[in-house]
């Protein structure tokens, strides 16, 4: 696949929730995600989620692909882990 110019394909960024309360970094994801593809003028991406909050189910329960949709309506391939 080819990247417009100065795009880049991938974009690791990390949301660190505070606390035991800290909400779930999903709809975040989603949210940045869109605004990625739609730079590119991408219709589909991939969101990796790495949750390390101290209240995240134990990583063999949460460690599986799904499929998502941004906000926008792009359809994305999760993987939370």
């Amino acid at each position: 696949m080819r990247c417009p110019r100065g795009a880049t394909l991938g974009r690791t960024r990390c949301h660190r929730g505070r606390g035991p309360q800290a909400g779930d970094p999903l709809p975040a994801g989603l949210a940045q995600l869109d605004r990625y593809l739609d730079r590119l003028g991408l219709t589909t991406g991939t969101l990796v989620i790495f949750d390390r909050r101290p209240n995240a189910p134990d990583i063999t329960d949460r460690t599986a692909l799904h499929t998502a949709t941004t906000p926008a309506g792009h359809a994305v391939t999760l993987l939370r882990a």
